[in-house]
């Protein structure tokens, strides 16, 4: 997994960088979706062949399909510029009515994408417990419906973010005050994403792939690629929040949130042994 994650990373720096505005986010995106079909077919080759050493090989294939699409996306990126008249421009799709958003952003994903992304984080677990280790899979119809919404929700919801709303209600400026502010403003992420757009667009992308591979995970309901998906669902949020929501929380961060917890801990244990005396 994290050999085709090392893989669609280079696919997203070549073609977040080198390709123009208006190219980047549908190279990406298809980029993206091919090497997860892949991944997807190779495991359940892996899976035939039982053992450590098929999923080795499946995970070595993805991830050379991976350095191929890069550079196919690098000689597409590097091909002289056709004449504009000469090449046939897809009509852009039309909304059958107007987008109004009722909500932010932020309230969008507490209400809607968090809670429902849940049926996908949940449906595959293992917990080790005194009494033993519990696993949860789905077992029954109305198991799988229940990921099965979750999926068409995802997939279809994350298209919500590319509607245009504020960030957050009026008022929540988020955790962007004061000199431990890990967070950015709702206008500082409105400007980020203005500068750059493709980025919130494929990061969107992202979110919608996992949820279009869940559905077709559900369609021959092959449970152990739940995992697979749950750890791609995990990577899409956490991209995507590490980008606009508290890209301050870096690695220095919590070195210096460690420093100030053993800090504090020191202070405690020396104040226990005053009281003893």
């Amino acid at each position: 997994m994290r050999d085709t994650l090392a893989g669609s990373s280079l696919i997203s720096a070549v073609a977040l960088t080198s390709t123009p505005a208006a190219s980047r986010e549908a190279l990406f995106a298809l980029a993206t979706g091919w090497v997860l079909e892949l991944e997807t077919a190779l495991r359940r080759t892996s899976d035939i062949e039982g053992g450590a050493m098929g999923k080795v090989r499946a995970r070595t294939v993805v991830y050379t399909a991976s350095l191929i699409t890069v550079g196919a996306l690098v000689v597409s990126c590097s091909s002289p510029k056709r004449d504009a008249s000469s090449t046939p421009v897809a009509p852009a799709q039309e909304l059958w009515g107007d987008m109004k958003p009722v909500v932010s952003v932020k309230e969008l994903m507490r209400d809607m994408i968090d809670p429902i992304a849940d049926n996908i984080f949940d449906a595959v677990s293992t917990v080790v417990t005194q009494e033993g280790v519990i696993e949860t899979a789905p077992k029954t119809d109305e198991d799988w419906e229940k990921i099965r919404i979750g999926a068409t929700t995802l997939a279809e919801g994350a298209y919500l973010l590319k509607v245009p709303r504020p960030f957050a209600p009026p008022g929540d400026v988020n955790d962007s005050v004061g000199p431990e502010a890990t967070e950015l403003s709702p206008d500082e992420i409105l400007a980020k994403i203005k500068k750059d757009p493709v980025e919130w667009n494929a990061r969107i992308e992202a979110l919608r792939n996992v949820g279009l591979q869940v559905l077709d995970i559900v369609k021959n309901r092959r449970t152990s690629e739940l995992w697979d998906a749950s750890d791609n669902l995990d990577t899409a949020c956490e991209a995507c929040h590490r980008s606009y929501w508290y890209p301050k929380e870096t690695p220095e961060f919590y070195h210096r949130l460690d420093r100030r917890l053993e800090e504090h801990e020191r202070k405690l244990s020396a104040a226990g042994k005053d009281h003893k005396r």
